[in-house]
């Protein structure tokens, strides 16, 4: 079969909100972009190498459009720059079978390296740019650029004194946009939409941070930048809307893919049937995923509830159980952000293999590439160990292909009056 190579670059983007058909379990490809035969590369520096932004894409599309045999590719490196990424992609990126047709890159938060950056410096960034955008679109290769994401200046005091947004990163930015209008490629504004939605959330957390340290982004900032790509791409949600009345048993879903039955009159089996995966977002300790997050727009299986007769609802499934507050479920859960989904077996399984399949590229692969030997006799050898990676990551494909994209899945749901353990509250409606 043959297969498109996408790579993603910092730049300009313009980006559109797509809606879910009534009824549909998966989304229709009409507007989306990315073509089904598509093969995607990520490229560029810390922030591509350990961002689990790229994982986060294809997890969505996998999931959203099963019918799409794009391939993902996540080749970053951390001292990556627009001229070493122009290197890499003519001595060994076109060498793959076929040639990408699209690349995206983010690159340039590393050029400062926590210190403000000098204006020459900055116009080196430029052309390096420039000259790095200009070939890789001479070989038809589609481009877009991401900007790097703003930093959070009260988490780190070496960066607030630096006024580091400003004298930095905003100017890293600029360059970015205004290579991306030049050159007529694709733009995602990492850095403005991370300014605009750090104050959204602060609105309602004034200790919010997309990051410990201030600089590089967690889950959430991963997933922000996730969300933008698929939009600009023209992605439509996953989205179902659900109404259970809890007295009577009886459920009413625009999928059509859930049925309840009573159990008792404080609980109530859910099935799920051909239930599409949530789009789960891979956490780190300390996390915890909210309806708060701009990316929780992009999958939303609202379940609203009459009829409790107590305070709250406990949901549980194989992936686990939470709490959630009467409050809340009236007015409508995202059933994505519950355990009993997030973390069912099939949900991880696929997260889990895309995660294993982009670690091979970006700690061996590129590795390998940074060592490849001077000696011609030695050509041949490391053409076989670049092919054994190559089989490698192409047998991991095959197996997310065939790997299960929907759920069937029972979950309980029990009224009862919260006391201890986790409880869910109601949050804020953006």
């Amino acid at each position: 079969m043959k297969r498109t190579w996408i790579w993603f670059m910092a730049g300009p983007m313009i980006l559109t909100a797509c809606g879910l058909a009534k009824g549909e379990p998966s989304m229709s490809s009409e507007a989306f972009t990315l073509p089904s035969d598509g093969c995607v590369v990520f490229l560029g520096d810390v922030l591509v190498e350990r961002g689990t932004f790229p994982e986060l894409v294809e997890s969505f599309v996998r999931i959203a459009y099963p019918e799409n045999q794009t391939r993902f590719f996540q080749l970053g490196g951390v001292s990556a720059t627009p001229q070493s990424i122009a290197q890499v992609f003519d001595a060994d990126v076109l060498d793959f079978d076929p040639m990408p047709t699209h690349a995206v890159v983010c690159v340039g938060l590393n050029i400062a390296n926590m210190r403000n950056i000098e204006d020459e410096e900055l116009a080196s960034f430029q052309v390096e740019l420039e000259t790095m955008v200009t070939k890789i679109k001479s070989r038809d290769v589609q481009v877009t650029l991401l900007t790097p994401p703003s930093a959070d200046l009260n988490r780190n005091v070496r960066l607030k004194s630096l006024d580091y947004n400003t004298a930095t990163v905003g100017r890293i930015a600029e360059t970015i946009r205004k290579v991306a209008s030049a050159q007529g490629t694709g733009l995602v504004d990492w850095y403005g939409e991370s300014l605009k939605q750090r104050e959204v959330r602060r609105a309602g957390d004034p200790n919010f941070s997309f990051s410990r340290d201030g600089l590089r982004p967690q889950t959430e900032g991963n997933a922000l930048v996730s969300a933008l790509l698929l939009k600009s791409w023209g992605a439509q949600p996953l989205r179902d809307s659900i109404t259970l009345d809890f007295k009577t048993g009886t459920v009413t879903s625009e999928s059509g893919r859930v049925q309840a039955e009573k159990i008792s009159d404080t609980e109530v089996r859910l099935r799920f049937d051909g239930f599409p995966l949530p789009w789960a977002m891979p956490r780190v300790r300390g996390e915890t995923q909210s309806p708060d997050w701009f990316a929780m727009g992009m999958c939303d299986y609202s379940i609203r509830v009459q009829g409790l007769p107590n305070d709250a609802l406990q949901v549980s499934g194989e992936g686990g159980s939470s709490r959630i507050s009467k409050e809340l479920l009236e007015a409508g859960y995202n059933l994505a952000l519950a355990p009993a989904l997030t973390d069912a077996p099939a949900t991880l399984r696929l997260n889990q293999l895309i995660s294993t399949k982009n670690r091979l590229f970006t700690t061996r692969w590129i590795d390998q590439i940074a060592k490849k030997p001077s000696d011609p006799e030695l050509n041949e050898a490391f053409a076989m160990l670049l092919k054994a990676y190559d089989l490698y990551h192409s047998g991991y494909v095959e197996i997310i292909d065939k790997t299960a994209r929907t759920l069937d899945v029972e979950l309980i749901l029990r009224s009862e009056a919260p006391r201890g353990g986790r409880s869910e509250t109601p949050v804020r409606s953006r």
